[in-house]
């Protein structure tokens, strides 16, 4: 990886995605050789976004225990090993629609049915109706997976 990236975990929920992404960017071997950006060789900026603020607010405090140092005037974290720069910012939706947000990656994990929670929440069992499972959630993973498709820059991936 060389140069900058900008990624989107669009359903970020407490950051546990957000934060292997980054885990994952800087596992990677970095070209020394090209495409130099300011002080360090590549930039990963990461932004999280999630429909529930008080997940987000997870993320936030869980950014130092993962080696992210968060700047409060500006609510961005940043993490620099070797010759990478990584940046973290939650966002919601209303500052992700600037027209020159446009990301490199969007990663959408749609909303389940809350199944693989069951071990840890038992009660969310009761919760769940089968109606539910099988008619509105892919509706709603449709529409979700539209809406974050918006995001992706031509030649992007989502």
């Amino acid at each position: 990886m060389s140069g900058s990236i900008r990624i989107l975990d669009y359903c970020a929920g407490n950051g546990g995605k957000t934060f292997a992404i980054s885990s994952a960017v800087f596992g990677r071997k970095i070209d020394s050789e090209s495409g130099e950006y300011g002080d360090t060789t590549a930039v990963a900026n990461i932004v999280s976004h999630d429909v529930v603020d008080e997940r987000l607010r997870q993320i936030k405090g869980s950014l130092s225990r993962v080696g992210f140092d968060l700047d409060k005037a500006t609510s961005i974290a940043e993490c620099i090993q070797d010759n990478l720069k990584c940046t973290l910012q939650t966002a919601d939706l209303a500052e992700l629609s600037d027209s020159d947000t446009l990301f490199d990656a969007v990663l959408v994990d749609a909303p389940c049915s809350s199944s693989g929670v069951l071990r840890r929440r038992p009660s969310q069992r009761w919760l769940m109706s089968k109606e539910d499972t099988l008619q509105s959630l892919p509706n709603l993973q449709l529409e979700i997976i539209q809406k974050a498709a918006a995001f992706v820059k031509e030649g992007g991936v989502l």
